[in-house]
């Protein structure tokens, strides 16, 4: 019985980490497509500063890629939360933009869930098209 009372209770933090990355993730790439975020660094710090204290920095990992035409495909980490590749493209005004950001969550109580491995992969995706940005005129 104790151990389900765990179980719930990992789970419900969980969901509290993924809307927690979630909403971090929408408003760190609401700064890329007005472009006021240009670096990895200013995403990084975008993202982490949206995000509580519930969650370390350390434990993100994110791809942005853009593509002119169409929403470019998406790439799935690896299950530590690591992406093959460290593209950070934030492209043009009216690119299609592609920001995924993983999280590695160890779990609370380790010795209680044990699913191939002590931590859950978060990953909120969010797809987007650059706004364009007005001239000085308009």
């Amino acid at each position: 019985m104790l151990t389900l009372v765990f179980i719930i209770i990992e789970n419900g933090l969980m969901l509290f980490a993924q809307a927690v990355l979630d909403n971090a993730t929408v408003m760190a790439t609401r700064q890329i497509q007005i472009g006021t975020v240009t670096t990895s660094d200013t995403f990084r710090s975008a993202v982490c500063s949206n995000m509580s204290t519930f969650l370390d920095c350390a434990n993100l990992n994110f791809y942005v890629t853009t593509s002119p035409g169409a929403f470019p495909a998406p790439v799935t980490p690896s299950t530590s939360g690591a992406f093959a590749s460290k593209t950070f493209s934030v492209g043009s005004r009216g690119d299609y933009v592609l920001a995924e950001v993983a999280y590695n969550r160890a779990f609370v109580a380790p010795w209680v869930i044990s699913l191939g491995g002590a931590s859950w992969v978060l990953l909120s995706t969010q797809a987007f098209q650059n706004e364009p940005k007005l001239d000085a005129g308009n």
